[in-house]
């Protein structure tokens, strides 16, 4: 079995401000995640409080979907894994 390569991983985290329908929205505007991938994303976030988004190597491109979510008023973070 092959070790997984490490990676940027973009997480979103829930909070009490956004609705499952604006989570969607903006991870399709955005993303440019498909709607059903977006619910998914949201569900995930209301049931465990966290989901994956993606993992990245460039540093600077997580980076970069980080602030456009947080732009959006979406909590988003990153960390290497």
């Amino acid at each position: 079995m092959m070790a997984r390569e490490r990676a940027w991983v973009v997480q979103l985290h829930d909070d009490d401000i956004n609705t499952i329908e604006g989570v969607v929205y903006v991870l399709h505007e955005v993303l440019g995640f498909p709607i059903e991938g977006g619910v998914q994303a949201a569900r995930d976030v209301d049931k465990n409080g966290t989901a994956v988004l993606g993992r990245y190597e460039s540093q600077e491109h997580a980076e970069a979907l980080v602030a456009q979510l947080q732009i959006f008023g979406l909590w988003a973070s990153m960390k290497w894994t």
